[in-house]
């Protein structure tokens, strides 16, 4: 991809998402744009995911579907109590992006959302030796 080089790549349910983290709280304008003339030719085959700098409990980030929304979690289960988290479009679809499960509503409860998060950011915290 011309111009842009993802952070990582997770294998999704129907397309492959190319994620970029960026250290920032709002929708970083100019990055969306980096990623879009990179990906001119190839959004069919991935979908980009912009990650921000915190978690408010719902919102990962952005994702591009037919244009930049939020990205919200999902959790697999009826009552948001499996740990297998995942995330969808805000206002698109509310199918999961990893594993395709489609839970009626997208999103979650932020509770555990929250939980994994800080457990996620304890683990990989810098440490000095």
């Amino acid at each position: 991809m011309k111009g842009w080089v993802p952070d990582f790549l997770l294998y999704g349910d129907k397309k492959n998402i190319l994620v970029e983290v960026k250290p920032v709280l709002e929708f970083p304008e100019e990055v969306a744009k980096k990623i879009e003339i990179a990906l001119s030719n190839e959004f069919s085959k991935f979908v980009p995911l912009i990650i921000g700098a915190s978690c408010d409990g719902r919102n990962l980030g952005w994702l591009h579907d037919y244009g930049w929304e939020n990205a919200i979690f999902t959790i697999e289960g009826e009552d948001d109590s499996d740990d297998r988290i995942g995330f969808c479009s805000e206002s698109g679809s509310f199918h999961d992006r990893i594993t395709g499960n489609y839970n009626g509503w997208g999103g979650c409860d932020e509770a555990p959302v929250k939980q994994f998060w800080n457990e996620a950011g304890n683990i990989t915290r810098w440490k000095p030796s």
